[in-house]
């Protein structure tokens, strides 16, 4: 189960994130509470801030709070589907790790276009900033479909910074 996407509100209709990341981190360890005691286990949350949004360092540093709060070992983050701004991430990845170790939390990034296009640059990134609690969450799916990039051979060239895998039931159609 992974936490931190939108869904309706029952009042208004308009997404509304199970937690929004401005939220007290005791809201993400409730939502957890009650994943758990319906036998579900949650393991990711995700950063819902791109990782070179102008809040990027505020966003990310309070997912790792609730993450920690809840018992969740993973943040996961993404870029724009725009080029730009690599700074940005690089800032807001760089103020996360020391959070995310003192947290025990682990920031993945995953692709999604722009700076975070392929694992290739997603691994690019990582060394950069270069803290072992910063790695990567594998997109095959993006990759192939916002990029048109073999993700075989992309994953051959930064597989020693991938901790997760997004698992889709994907196909390059009308190919396969």
């Amino acid at each position: 189960m992974a936490l931190g996407t939108t869904h309706p509100d029952a009042a208004t209709g308009k997404p509304k994130p199970v937690i929004d990341w401005r939220e007290p981190a005791s809201r993400a360890a409730e939502v957890a509470r009650q994943c758990r005691d319906a036998g579900l286990e949650p393991v990711m949350m995700f950063a819902m801030v791109n990782v070179e949004a102008k809040d990027g360092p505020e966003a990310h540093a309070r997912r790792i709070e609730q993450a920690a709060a809840a018992g969740i070992p993973y943040v996961l983050t993404f870029g724009k589907t725009e080029r730009g701004f690599y700074e940005n991430a690089i800032k807001t990845l760089k103020q996360a790790g020391p959070l995310a170790r003192q947290a025990k939390v682990q920031v993945l990034i995953k692709q999604h276009g722009g700076n975070t296009a392929t694992g290739v640059d997603c691994s690019r990134i990582i060394a950069e900033v270069a803290d072992e609690v910063v790695k990567m969450c594998y997109d095959a799916g993006n990759v192939l479909d916002y990029e048109s990039h073999d993700p075989i051979k992309d994953i051959a060239q930064c597989g020693r910074d991938i901790r997760a895998f997004c698992i889709k039931d994907h196909r390059d159609t009308p190919k396969d």
